[in-house]
């Protein structure tokens, strides 16, 4: 009961900061509209993006990692990326619809080696993964839920940003969190799993685990059929690339 009561204090504090962040330049997802489905391009945010390593707007659909931070109470991590933005042109599509943001299970990769194929495996006991969005109830991975993203949608929406808390040690771990887009627009199809990967804080890119990061993103991302694209937009606008495959 007091970790529970911490975590949801550490929550509030977050959100209540983040509310005074006009944008959070860095890893995120926008919704876009494809061939009627909803997913989520991960793409670096930002006047000047540097390349990853997995590039600038991702190859892939539906999975980005972010870095948790380091610790602000013992055993406490929070972190406000990855987040969301709806593009444009799917916000013309929704115009008068909800968009709804549904989790459905936190997993991890304890322990992953670079190069290795990706073993995801349910967290421990002493391990709770919480979720906060704007003032709607706090989702947690034991304790699942969803969040309304934007109602009655009446264009682009950018930076719709989570307030993530993990209870627990990150040291070499990835912790996947799948998640489900819907909207109750007609013709709009929910998205397959979308996954934001919340990395360890640390120094250099080994501590923080950066490539096994992009090989989970890779893992765990769909791919499609689309020429190379110059720019978001371009990606937005795509309304008939047809889904090839999910990575496993």
């Amino acid at each position: 009961m007091m970790k529970n009561k911490t975590i949801l204090s550490a929550l509030a504090i977050l959100i209540s900061l983040a509310s005074f962040v006009q944008a959070h330049d860095g890893r995120r997802l926008d919704v876009v509209v494809i061939d009627g489905q909803l997913f989520a391009q991960g793409y670096l945010s930002g006047a000047n993006p540097v390349d990853d390593g997995g590039g600038v707007i991702r190859p892939y659909f539906n999975a980005i990692h972010g870095h948790l931070d380091v610790e602000a109470a013992p055993g406490l991590h929070l972190a406000t990326l990855p987040g969301f933005d709806l593009s444009a042109d799917a916000g013309a599509q929704l115009f008068g619809a909800d968009l709804e943001l549904e989790l459905l299970s936190v997993t991890k990769w304890d322990s992953p080696v670079v190069g290795q194929t990706p073993v995801l495996e349910a967290l421990d006991a002493s391990e709770l993964v919480s979720v906060g969005f704007a003032s709607q109830s706090t989702i947690t991975s034991d304790n699942l839920g969803s969040f309304v993203l934007a109602d009655s949608i009446s264009g682009g929406v950018g930076d719709i940003d989570l307030a993530y808390t993990l209870s627990g040690d990150p040291t070499d771990k990835l912790f996947a969190l799948e998640w489900r887009l819907s909207t109750n627009q007609v013709g709009i199809a929910d998205s397959e799993s979308v996954y934001t990967i919340l990395s360890p804080p640390g120094v250099g890119p080994v501590e923080r685990l950066h490539f096994q990061s992009l090989g989970l993103e890779r893992h765990l991302g769909i791919t499609v059929a689309v020429p190379e694209p110059s720019s978001l937009m371009l990606l937005a606008m795509a309304g008939t690339i047809g889904l090839v495959r999910r990575r496993r």
